[in-house]
């Protein structure tokens, strides 16, 4: 059970909360006005977040498996550039909060979307406008609709994204068909002397496509100049 520490609203920065039968945080929770790091790891019955402190740049609330919605303030997020110990890396763990249908607008400052799991998640009324995002996954979350499928694809991630499928979507037109490799050809006569570029790969085990296992998926990219004679 949580108690009401007053000496300590202006020394935490980092609460943790790990109770199963858990429904709300208390209200004083919102006076931790240091507070940078919110986990609630594992609280099923929990329903919803209370106003936190303007610093919040990490949630955690995996395996909240009751909570119905994420709350509007996230959006405030602060600037995390002004936080001199942590690089710019704003994170959001929702993985298995089964009863989220939506994610609401989130701050462009968030580089970091774990939401593998949430079964009941449909929409996301945003659009990623944080160049740096990192890792987006949307792994078993088979009611996302094609709105937001189509922003997941799009969006470009400097590791991966994860969503699900039974096929590589037409987004991707040049296709492997036969053994491992695929080649391409670019027709611009200078290429630039930086390239972005992405890769799809369609996962059909389900143990293999974990988050986890996917780390340790690689591409291999060769540039080959054309032979003239």
């Amino acid at each position: 059970m949580l108690k009401e520490c007053p000496h300590a609203f202006d020394i935490i920065k980092e609460l943790h909360v790990n109770d199963k039968e858990i429904q709300e945080l208390p209200p004083w929770v919102n006076k931790f006005s240091r507070l940078e790091s919110l986990w609630l790891n594992r609280c099923k019955k929990l329903v919803s977040i209370p106003q936190m402190s303007d610093f919040v740049y990490f949630i955690d609330a995996t395996y909240c498996e009751s909570l119905e919605e994420i709350p509007p303030w996230i959006n405030k997020f602060i600037d995390c550039e002004s936080l001199e110990e942590f690089p710019p890396c704003y994170q959001l763990q929702l993985k298995r909060c089964r009863k989220l249908v939506s994610l609401p607008q989130i701050p462009d400052s968030l580089s970091y979307i774990d939401a593998e799991d949430c079964e009941s998640l449909e929409k996301l009324d945003f659009s990623f406008q944080n160049p740096y995002i990192r890792f987006l996954n949307f792994s078993k979350c088979f009611k996302l609709n094609q709105e937001a499928r189509d922003l997941i694809i799009r969006t470009r991630t400097s590791d991966y994204a994860v969503l699900p499928g039974g096929e590589v979507p037409s987004y991707f037109p040049h296709r492997a068909t036969t053994g491992g490799s695929l080649t391409i050809e670019l027709n611009e006569k200078h290429l630039p002397t930086s390239m972005r570029f992405k890769a799809c790969i369609l996962l059909v085990n389900e143990v293999v496509a974990s988050s986890t296992l996917l780390k340790h998926v690689t591409v291999e990219l060769d540039f080959h100049s054309p032979v003239i004679a």
